[in-house]
């Protein structure tokens, strides 16, 4: 099936990023990062990773952004993905607010442990 993915959110001036995805549905799904140098285009991070029912993962990217996402990949077409998603970032200066992005930066995916979509 289609893909799902959140909004994209500013990662410029992030030294360190995790997106942790937690499946809160029945149905297993995979998962991926888009980086994004303008918050427009968008290519996909090297890793997918599969979520059973009930389990979290995370994601680092192993490439970088100014800007990121998460998509999520239905295991069938037609199947609704029901998830969480955190991003929990820091800078360089090791400054960051309780949503997890630098100060100035607001976020756009819905923080923190939101459900999705």
């Amino acid at each position: 099936g289609q893909p799902q993915c959140t909004p994209v959110i500013r990662t410029a001036g992030v030294q360190t990023i995790t997106f942790f995805v937690k499946n809160t549905g029945a149905e297993a799904f995979e998962f991926h990062l888009e980086l994004s140098p303008d918050g427009v285009e968008v290519l996909p991070d090297q890793q997918t990773l599969r979520v059973e029912a009930g389990e979290m993962k995370a994601a680092t990217p192993y490439l970088f952004g100014r800007f990121m996402r998460v998509c999520l990949n239905p295991a069938q077409s037609g199947q609704r993905v029901a998830a969480r998603v955190w991003c929990q970032a820091q800078t360089n200066h090791y400054m960051v607010r309780e949503n997890g992005l630098p100060e100035g930066d607001t976020p756009t995916m819905p923080l923190p442990g939101a459900p999705f979509p």
